[in-house]
């Protein structure tokens, strides 16, 4: 049975930020060639079209622009050349190519005959993404075109088993597999070529699971989860299950996730109800929980050097985005001009 969680009766609730240490060896990131000259975050909320275009080390924005047609910019991520971002729609089947360096929508890809499209991601060379796409499918884009024809042959889609609908999307960097995260299991699926094909089935059921994240450098991957009050954790290399990373007191609800670059992090928005402060050691891992007061933050996006951390609140009083180092100390805030809505992404170009 699907499993969902309604969104009225998760409001009002405080956000908290959790930090998970992974372990992982540092990792020097590096982009393959970002068109953007100086850095930038792209921020897309489904509560409006606009995109917010800001200056990182001022906090102010720098550019205001609309997504097309009224769309509504949902789970983003950037090209692994820091040319461009593809946005999915949360209330339509499109999918937006923003330029990073015009910061303006160069293309809009039209994909299935679906209602929504939800997590995205970009194959290590750049030239595939895959998209979650409702009702219970996946679809291949062409990244290189920006189109959703592949190989001239049209659209090229793939069933999720049992009908579910994805939520988040990840690419496995050890095995360049993509693994789609639905309210109970984690399909992993090979997108490499023109075809997508189900590889494997990780059992998550009764957590209503909704991210996941692979950490750089990292031996492990996490799954977060909004009913289990955890974070569960597996082996890159196998995928086998390791632990469940208990997150404190039973009203929390781990969602979206942010690793560093240098994978030495890994940032958590997560749902609650009271104030937390906490120290869980574990295994390899060990968990701090930040209480962040009326900052009910659940999308973060890290600076390249993972020295800085920027959020932005989605239901505080005032809409805000806020910069924090990496230890989640607060460096400053500045106040956006429209409210943004629960899901939506931030996105650091350097």
């Amino acid at each position: 049975m699907k499993k969902f969680i309604p969104l009225a009766f998760l409001v009002p609730l405080a956000i908290l930020s959790l930090l998970v240490f992974l372990g992982c060896g540092t990792v020097t990131s590096s982009s393959n060639g970002s068109s953007s000259s100086t850095p930038k975050l792209f921020i897309t909320g489904y509560s409006t079209s606009d995109v917010y275009v800001v200056d990182p080390a001022t906090l102010t924005v720098v550019k205001r622009f609309s997504l097309p047609a009224g769309g509504k910019g949902n789970w983003a991520r950037l090209h692994p050349d820091g040319s461009k971002i593809y946005v999915s729609d949360s209330a339509a089947n499109k999918v937006y190519v923003i330029n990073t360096a015009t910061a303006a929508v160069d293309k809009t890809i039209v994909t299935g005959n679906t209602n929504h499209n939800r997590g995205i991601d970009f194959t290590a060379d750049g030239k595939r993404a895959l998209v979650a796409i409702a009702p219970g499918y996946v679809q291949l884009l062409d990244s290189q075109n920006d189109s959703a024809n592949i190989g001239g042959g049209g659209n090229v889609y793939q069933a999720i088993p049992g009908g579910y609908n994805g939520i988040g999307l990840g690419r496995n960097p050890v095995n360049n597999r993509m693994y789609v995260v639905t309210a109970n299991y984690v399909y992993s699926f090979s997108a490499e070529s023109d075809a997508v094909t189900l590889v494997s089935t990780l059992d998550c059921t009764g957590d209503s699971r909704q991210d996941i994240a692979f950490p750089p450098g990292c031996d492990y991957f996490f799954v977060s989860g909004l009913s289990g009050d955890m974070v569960k954790v597996f082996r890159v290399t196998d995928e086998a299950f390791v632990r469940d990373l208990d997150v404190p007191l039973t009203s929390n609800m781990p969602y979206k996730m942010t690793p560093s670059p240098d994978g030495n992090k890994l940032y958590i928005g997560n749902y609650c109800v009271s104030r937390v402060d906490t120290l869980l050691p574990g295994d390899a891992t060990s968990m701090e929980v930040h209480n962040t007061g009326n900052r009910y933050i659940c999308h973060f996006a890290v600076s390249s050097d993972s020295s800085r951390v920027y959020g932005y609140a989605y239901a505080s009083p005032t809409v805000e985005v806020y910069k924090y180092d990496s230890n989640m100390s607060l460096i400053g805030s500045a106040e956006m001009p429209t409210r943004l809505g629960f899901e939506g992404s931030i996105i650091y170009v350097p």
